[in-house]
């Protein structure tokens, strides 16, 4: 009997190819449910939009702002998260714009004060001042507490808004920023790791499991120090994780290494696009903030003594070897809240590297600080520059981009003014300052200011001494919203109180803060109405028509322009008007008078139909200024009276001849405007109306026969006696309706 060599496979046993097919299956199978949950993850709008730019609201719909939730991108163990500035920029780029993106961390976000004292609001308002033929747009992207790795995952989605340069200033968060070698946001320090998580941000699955791992983490360690309530926890020390970094460290040579690459990639990125990119030295306090954390190694001494050598070294009048110890303290100080001097050397070679320019800011602070000594006279703690300093920061990029010849080859010199013009006319107020030491007063309160355990009652003991001390604490503690409703509230208050000039300010303010808001274009205009200063008004006005079409500047500049006689301005303002304002009594009164101006009389009876139709009440005398009043403007109200005076509607006439008068005295008017009063039996009214005519040369018969009507009612009959002889002399047949030659029996 022959054996069967043939193996036997048993009946449970798969194939290997229906193997490979199910693993496939299997395969599709998970893939496709996580497309699924993808999906409806997508559908349901779970985590929100995280891209860095969205539509504005509807009421700037043409324009895109940035993302106020981008933050979560990068804190996910923060129940606050940082929010960049309130920047917008049209959708669609004009053929004249010049767009301009600026990345980096709280100083540039403008920390400690609203968008109004951020160095690129102020840069932006002295580069359209010096290029009034472009549109300059500067959108901030800046956010508190992030390093290079959020301006690295910012950079390919600026580059889809078609920008024109880029400005970078960061550094000083590197170690402790989201995603830093030393944050409390963090998932490891390898660089390809940390880019990858940054690109899988955009699957809703990979937030939601995030989110998850986040919660699960929070309730193993429920003494979290970030809550949303706890006032006494500042970002600057929920961030820290690894505290303590001396320099040269294995720690510190991952954040130089992680800085450089970042910054490198950024860099090389916007080469490629063919997008010029401009860098900024770092600055800091070195003078007057001692190191927050000494140590003593082999190779160093500790900062704090470093630091007292240095104040030795400047109270004996070295400044330069004091200056030169003063930053040595600084390197050394191992809580890295400053960037070294290393950080520096990177920019200044990166930038040579990839062809970039450099701001020169540490020269420039040096050159405005006594004995060169960076401190407390341009900075408000460690490193955010007070209002002085943000001024000296926009100054530095500006002149930098004009010595560069970026924006425009030749830079028109009439157009540019001083640095300390700008400041002295800037919008901020009051509030503004106390907000910012406001801010700063509750960083100081807590670490590392202060001892890690102690409590930050810092706002607790604030007393606020008047009502702009209070709307300052208010907006503080209220973290949903920001200084401008502080500066709003403040406007209604003074406007409450008829303190018309500070509310003036205080919406002017506003305007610097949040430029795009039309309403606050509209109320600084309406307290320069209450303070008689009209004129100011139209550059104001103007600016806000820039942003958007509305109906009150069109209405105002077309009425502002017709009191100063340019007529040709205010019709073309009103050729723009929205169907709206042809129901408007104001505007339509100003039309009507710029019809008659302009001596189309034919529309000026059109509007006035349609003011009738409007049931609109009448035309109002209109309020010219001194130099717009002219006898050819009067003579033009004077022709455009005859009809009504024919037709017999003496009330328009009225209007009209009086108008005539208050732009200058002619016979006509006042011959004109004294009969419609007789008619009215106004005899008072009448007289002097009618004795101006002849005083002004008119001598006709129609006009004697009415003086002689107006004093015999006055109870005047020897004036009117002898007016009536005069008629005789003229005009012996002139008619006589009210029989005055038989009541004073000269038949």
């Amino acid at each position: 009997m022959k054996k069967n060599n043939k193996s036997t496979r048993s009946p449970s046993e798969i194939a290997p190819g229906k193997r490979i097919l199910f693993s496939l299956l299997l395969l599709l199978i998970a893939l496709g449910t996580l497309l699924l949950v993808e999906g409806v993850l997508r559908l349901a709008n779970y985590g929100g939009n995280l891209n860095l730019f969205i539509s504005a609201p509807e009421e700037v719909s043409d324009y895109y702002r940035c993302n106020p939730n981008i933050g979560k991108r990068y804190f996910y163990q923060q129940f606050t998260i940082p929010t960049p500035p309130k920047d917008l920029f049209l959708k669609k780029k004009p053929e004249n714009g010049y767009r301009i993106f600026v990345l980096g961390g709280s100083t540039t976000a403008g920390f400690p004060y609203g968008n109004n004292l951020m160095f690129s609001r102020i840069l932006w308002r002295k580069l359209q001042d010096s290029s009034p033929d472009k549109r300059i747009e500067v959108v901030n992207t800046a956010m508190a507490a992030v390093n290079s790795y959020t301006m690295l995952d910012f950079i390919d989605e600026i580059l889809e808004y078609e920008p024109d340069l880029i400005l970078i200033y960061m550094g000083h968060n590197e170690f402790y920023g989201a995603l830093g070698v030393a944050s409390l946001e963090s998932i490891g320090r390898r660089r390809s790791i940390i880019k990858l998580y940054l690109k899988m941000q955009h699957l809703r699955l990979f937030r939601l499991l995030r989110a998850l791992i986040s919660r699960v983490k929070t309730l193993l360690n429920r003494d979290h120090a970030d809550n949303p309530e706890d006032l006494t926890a500042t970002l600057m020390e929920r961030i820290v994780s690894e505290q303590v970094i001396p320099l040269e460290s294995e720690l510190y040579k991952q954040g130089k290494k992680q800085f450089q690459a970042n910054l490198e990639e950024i860099l090389g990125i916007a080469y490629r696009a063919d997008v010029p990119v401009v860098l900024s030295e770092l600055v800091s306090n070195v003078g007057e903030q001692p190191p927050f954390h000494s140590i003593q190694s082999d190779t160093s001494p500790p900062a704090n003594q470093v630091y007292k050598q240095a104040q030795k070294l400047e109270a004996r009048e070295d400044f330069d070897k004091a200056r030169q110890m003063y930053f040595r303290a600084k390197d050394l100080d191992a809580l890295r809240f400053r960037a070294t001097e290393n950080f520096n050397n990177i920019i200044r070679e990166s930038a040579s590297k990839y062809k970039a320019t450099v701001v020169p800011m540490k020269q420039i602070f040096e050159k405005h600080s006594p004995h060169g000594i960076i401190g407390n006279q341009l900075m408000l703690e460690h490193l955010h520059p007070n209002v002085d300093g943000n001024f000296l920061m926009a100054d530095g990029f500006y002149q930098t981009l004009r010595a560069e010849r970026y924006i425009s080859l030749e830079w028109d010199s009439s157009n540019i003014q001083s640095a300390d013009v700008y400041k002295k006319n800037w919008g901020m107020t009051t509030l503004d300052t106390v907000y910012g030491n406001l801010n700063i007063r509750w960083l100081k309160g807590g670490w590392p200011f202060q001892p890690k355990e102690f409590h930050n009652k810092s706002l607790e003991t604030y007393k606020p001494k008047n009502k702009v001390d209070s709307i300052a604490l208010k907006v503080l503690i209220n973290k949903a919203i920001g200084v401008e409703v502080g500066h709003l509230d403040l406007a209604n208050y003074y406007r409450d109180h008829k303190e018309y000039r500070k509310a003036y300010q205080e919406y002017r303010a506003l305007i610097y803060t949040i430029p795009h808001e039309v309403m606050f274009y509209e109320g600084a205009a309406e307290m320069l109405f209450k303070l008689d200063k009209e004129e100011k008004a139209i550059s104001i006005l103007e600016e806000s028509l820039r942003i958007r079409k509305n109906d009150f500047a069109l209405k105002n500049l077309a009425r502002l322009y017709l009191q100063k006689g340019n007529v040709n301005k205010t019709l073309s303002y009103c050729s723009k008007a929205e169907p709206s304002l042809t129901k408007d009594p104001e505007f339509l009164n100003t039309l009507a008078h710029a019809y008659i101006a302009s001596g189309v009389f034919d529309r000026f009876n059109k509007v006035l139909e349609h003011m009738h139709s409007q049931k609109i009440n009448s035309l109002q005398v209109f309020p010219y200024y001194p130099s717009a009043k002219t006898r050819e403007l009067a003579e033009k109200y004077n022709s455009a009276s005859v009809p009504f005076l024919k037709k017999q509607d003496y009330h328009t006439a009225l209007i009209l001849l009086t108008q005539s008068l208050n732009t200058d005295e002619t016979a006509h008017a006042n011959k004109w405007i004294g009969q419609i009063f007789l008619i009215r039996k106004n005899f008072s009214k009448a007289l002097p109306y009618l004795q101006k005519a002849q005083k002004l040369g008119l001598k006709n018969a129609d006009l004697y026969y009415n003086l002689a009507v107006a004093n015999y009612y006055l109870d005047k009959k020897k004036e009117a006696v002898l007016y009536l002889k005069k008629l005789k002399q003229i005009k012996p047949d002139h008619p006589d309706p009210s029989g005055l030659l038989k009541k004073l029996n000269l038949e």
